[in-house]
């Protein structure tokens, strides 16, 4: 056996950005054998939504949209953007696309996966594949930028979950939640 770095074993991905640290086989102190391997951690991405004036027009302008992935044979839908995120592997252990409507996240789907495209003028984009399912989170402030930006799951919105007051929430109209969560009441 060639002296070194251990293998990491297969479906263990190895980073030393960005990942959470397990230990392994591999040579240690005092000749135990230990490695150092990195599991992908969940990451989120945040993009604006442009044109879209709440979440009821999103999905309104996405049902229409919804296919099914060529390669995964799923129903979802294909966002298109230019830049191809690097961290694939930890936005597809669980991550979703945070969806900045008017100034505020509001809402998120679930990426299920990634595909190379073409846009209409014949350059090459990345596909990101959303599941179609859009999910209400709770409304976090959020200042206009170019592109998408990662997102940690520490710094992610929750999810409006089932409780009563959650639902209560849910039923508001958007700018009613928007303003609620300017003055911090959200």
């Amino acid at each position: 056996r060639k002296r070194g770095r251990a293998r990491a074993p297969a479906g263990i991905v190895r980073r030393l950005t960005g990942y959470k640290p397990g230990y392994g086989p591999g040579i240690g102190l005092a000749g135990q054998v230990r490695t150092r391997l990195y599991v992908p951690m969940t990451i989120h991405l945040v993009k604006l939504c442009v044109g879209a004036t709440s979440a009821d027009d999103l999905k309104n302008w996405q049902a229409p949209r919804i296919g099914r992935s060529v390669s995964r044979g799923i129903a979802c839908f294909a966002h298109a953007t230019f830049q191809t995120p690097k961290r694939q592997d930890e936005l597809l252990d669980g991550g979703s696309l945070f969806w900045v409507i008017k100034g505020v996240i509001d809402v998120r789907q679930r990426i299920v996966g990634f595909e190379t495209g073409t846009k209409d003028d014949g350059s090459s984009c990345c596909v990101i594949l959303l599941d179609p399912a859009i999910v209400p989170v709770r409304p976090v402030p959020r200042r206009p930028f170019q592109g998408w930006r990662y997102l940690t799951a520490a710094d992610a919105p929750a999810d409006m979950s089932a409780t009563a007051s959650a639902q209560d929430v849910a039923s508001m109209s958007a700018k009613m939640r928007r303003d609620l969560a300017d003055l911090g009441l959200l």
